[in-house]
């Protein structure tokens, strides 16, 4: 919804300003989302993922404009190449990045929570489990594999861990687009290049 009006803001305001500005939408909806819960109301979500989605709506054709704009037309799909190029590779490495932080911190996070319990679990419960919080097992598997009672205790721990996973994630996320705000309102110019 918002990308349609990106080249009016960015005419308004200059390549600088519409890039820094989406960007930051972009990290307020993503810190928004590193404080949500299992019990978190749909409006919370619904009001993060939308402030995600103007941010990059209007960050995205905003620095591929400035791009473009940056360098003469002879070498214009260059310029949209390689922003492309970088968008892609870079998502791609984030996605690594915040999983693995993601996996690392909920893991780490049920690991200390079930230490000091005595619940007899082997190693092989606790791989399942590990894969149930990944999302690479379901319910029902590891209810057969741990039963039912052991599940019903280790659901909150699971949950907080799960939750707690995302926080960090999201949070690392948000934080990655402040830093590239700043880069942004440093080396970004408002000049266009000339043919």
């Amino acid at each position: 919804l918002v990308s349609p009006f990106s080249g009016k803001v960015y005419n308004s305001l200059g390549a600088r300003m519409t890039i820094v500005a989406g960007m930051l939408l972009a990290s307020l909806g993503t810190f928004c989302f590193a404080f949500f819960g299992f019990g978190t109301n749909i409006v919370y979500l619904s009001l993060s993922t939308m402030l995600c989605g103007a941010g990059i709506g209007l960050a995205i054709p905003s620095i591929t404009t400035a791009a473009v704009g940056a360098v003469k037309e002879s070498r214009a799909s260059l310029a949209g190449g390689i922003v492309f190029m970088f968008q892609r590779s870079g998502a791609a490495l984030g996605l690594a990045i915040i999983t693995t932080i993601f996996i690392d911190t909920a893991i780490n996070d049920f690991i200390g929570r079930i230490s000091g319990l005595s619940l007899n679990l082997s190693d092989s419960n606790i791989g399942s489990i590990k894969s149930f919080i990944l999302g690479s097992s379901s319910t029902q598997v590891l209810e057969n594999e741990i039963g039912s009672t052991m599940l019903n205790k280790l659901i909150p721990h699971i949950r907080h861990s799960y939750i707690w996973g995302l926080k960090y994630g999201f949070s690392f996320s948000a934080t990655l687009i402040l830093i590239g705000a700043a880069i942004t309102l440093i080396f970004t110019s408002d000049r266009r290049s000339r043919p």
